[in-house]
């Protein structure tokens, strides 16, 4: 049993722009910033599933952005679903 479709993309330098034009650099990947739908200052989940690779690169795990708001609607509060799977 494996991801015979998975593809892996590795941490880079990363530059982007934020809210407000604001320009971040790190080091990563931009694949989870796609997370996301935007409209009118709200962001709604997509519900993609994205796999993660451990940094042993023995585990891998399956992660789910399920919503970005608590029950009062304050952002900056995600929730996630996550599972470990076998590859």
């Amino acid at each position: 049993m494996g991801c015979t479709n998975a593809f892996f993309s590795p941490d880079t330098n990363v530059s982007e722009i934020a809210a407000g034009g604001i320009q971040t650099n790190y080091v990563g990947s931009n694949v989870l910033n796609k997370w996301f739908n935007y409209t009118f200052a709200f962001l709604q989940p997509n519900y993609n599933i994205f796999i993660v690779r451990s940094n042993t690169g023995n585990e891998y795990y399956l992660f789910q952005i399920t919503g970005y708001y608590n029950s009062e609607g304050t952002s900056a509060h995600p929730t996630v679903r996550w599972k470990q799977i076998p590859y």
